[in-house]
């Protein structure tokens, strides 16, 4: 797969440039991988995966949830779509009966900026409860919900995880105070 050349990839590594949000069927195609699987009329997708590069000798790679970030099967649905859930069961099976399956990128704010298609991943009830308390507030809050989308300002077609949105993914309590789980959580994504 290609690298979003417009998007933020925050220093990452590249086998850590995981999409969370997408423009568009097309986005997806080119940038995150196959589309297995369409659902309704293009309300969800089961993607195959295709990572950038291999996991490498960050700490990250060593969590019992880094597989889960690069999944090859991954779940994207329409940020619209209220149906995820049964249609996250149906194809993903490690799951808990306490997980929660969770928009990865906020859907109000995917939907400012102008992405149709976020991925969805299950994490523990009190991982969503905090990231929903944590940065999606401040992300919401901070931003004009009631602007509309300038095309001059979100040109990129992907947007990739953020160590806050890596961190949640890894089923890691991000808080009213993201950048501290950041910060405490920051050699996991670029070393000591």
């Amino acid at each position: 797969m290609l690298i979003d050349p417009l998007a933020e990839t925050f220093g990452l590594h590249p086998s850590l440039l995981i999409p969370i949000g997408a423009k568009n069927k097309e986005s997806i195609e080119r940038y995150i991988g196959s589309i297995d699987i369409t659902i309704g009329n293009c309300e969800a997708f089961v993607v195959n995966f295709a990572p950038l590069a291999p996991p490498n000798e960050l700490p990250v790679w060593s969590h019992p949830r880094s597989t889960l970030l690069t999944n090859s099967i991954q779940i994207w649905v329409d940020v619209d779509f209220r149906n995820y859930r049964k249609i996250y069961l149906q194809h993903i099976e490690e799951i808990d009966k306490v997980d929660v399956i969770d928009h990865i990128m906020n859907r109000r704010f995917a939907k400012k900026l102008g992405y149709k298609y976020v991925r969805l991943l299950h994490v523990s009830r009190g991982v969503n409860s905090s990231a929903g308390r944590g940065g999606e507030l401040m992300a919401c809050e901070n931003l004009d919900m009631n602007m509309e989308i300038n095309p001059d300002i979100n040109k990129n077609e992907i947007e990739y995880a953020d160590p806050m949105d890596l961190s949640k993914m890894l089923n890691i309590k991000v808080g009213g105070f993201g950048l501290d789980a950041v910060r405490d959580h920051h050699f996991l994504f670029y070393g000591k």
